[in-house]
Parts: C-alpha cells; sequence; structure tokens
C-alpha cells in the first residue's frame, strides 16, 4: 500500500501536466510526449523490470532492490490511465475560462494550479483509481524487481503459491480483493457514476 500510495501521487502530479502539456500546449515536443508515456500500455511488465534494472544497476545510479526502483516502475506502468482521462477532461472544457482568469491577473501557473486542476479533478480522479487498483495488484515487473524487503502484497501472494503455502496466499489475496472493492465502492460513492470510464 505504502509504495502505491507514493506512486498513486507521483502519478497524479506528472499526470496533469503531461495531459495538460499534450491538451493545451501542443507542438512536436508535446506530441513526442504523448506517445512516449503511452509506450508502458504496449511493453509488458516483464520487460519493463528487466529494463529498469539494466538501466538503474551501475553507478552512479544504483537502484536496483530498492523502494525507489518499485515505485519508479509502478509510476511508468500506470501513469497512462491518468494522462487518459485527464486529457479526455482537458478537451470537454473551454480554454476560455484559463484565458478569463489569466486577463484578470492570475499567472498562467497559478491559473493551472488554482483553476485548471480543479476542473480537471473528475478525469484525474477516475484514471486515478484505475491506476490504485491495478498498481496494487501489479505483478509482472515486481516480481522481477523486489527483494525480501520490497515484495509487494501480490508478489508475496504468487511465493506463496509457489512454496504451497495456499492458506497464507489465499488471505493475502482477499485482502487484495477486498481493496479493490472498496475502492470501486468509493469511486461510486464520490462520482455518482454506475461505471468507469477513461
Amino acid at each position: 500500500y505504502k509504495y502505491a500510495i507514493i506512486a498513486i501521487l507521483i502519478v497524479m502530479l506528472l499526470g496533469m501536466a503531461i495531459a495538460y502539456l499534450s491538451v493545451r500546449r501542443k507542438g512536436i515536443f508535446s506530441s513526442i510526449l504523448d506517445v512516449v508515456t503511452m509506450f508502458p500500455m504496449i511493453i509488458s511488465g516483464t520487460i519493463m523490470g528487466i529494463m529498469l534494472l539494466l538501466s538503474f544497476n551501475h553507478k552512479p545510479l544504483v537502484l536496483s532492490g530498492t523502494a525507489a526502483i518499485m515505485i519508479i516502475s509502478f509510476v511508468i506502468r500506470r501513469m497512462p490511465y491518468t494522462i487518459r482521462s485527464s486529457s479526455a477532461i482537458l478537451r470537454q472544457m473551454s480554454p476560455v475560462v484559463e484565458e478569463a482568469s489569466i486577463s484578470l491577473g492570475y499567472t498562467p501557473m497559478k491559473t493551472f494550479w488554482k483553476v485548471t486542476c480543479p476542473l480537471m479533478m473528475s478525469g484525474v480522479f477516475s484514471g486515478l483509481i484505475l491506476s490504485w487498483i491495478t498498481t496494487i495488484q501489479e505483478l509482472s515487473s515486481s516480481v522481477i524487481l523486489y527483494t525480501g524487503r520490497t515484495a509487494t502484497m501480490s508478489v508475496s501472494v504468487y511465493t506463496e503459491v509457489s512454496r504451497n503455502n495456499y492458506g497464507i496466499a489465499s488471505a493475502l489475496a482477499s485482502i487484495l480483493t477486498v481493496t479493490v472493492i472498496i475502492s470501486l465502492m468509493l469511486f461510486f460513492k464520490l462520482s455518482g457514476k454506475k461505471s468507469i470510464s477513461l
């Protein structure tokens, strides 16, 4: 849960910024950024885990075996959900609201934080719920990156099943299932929706 919460907070901030750049500041850089941030949707988690191990296993930045590499993996793998849902809500918003804020004296940065972000929150929240649910269940990259100190609940379920400890695996899987159900119920309650859409 700790790694997932940290990853979700980073995903929220980066996802909103990247979505804003790709929708409101169109150009070559924002187009490339949009395409690059979607790569984790087509690259398998196992390949991503191996790439991260190869990238961060040498000086000056050795992150293999740390919590940081797990969080980086979660952020990279789950950010597309938040970017897509944030972009969708931004496309529905008229830029006139932001222009009015700037004309009334707010700087563009203050307008982004005080006006645009609150208006984006419904889309961002939808993407974050999807990111949260998939992050707490992430196995494919985690099983490559974990150590004894950084094993997540889904990795623990996997290792306990491989050791034939089905009781512990069932208990951990039940906790994950209940967490997912509570997360979805909370989302439906707060958003007033009956389904999650991007």
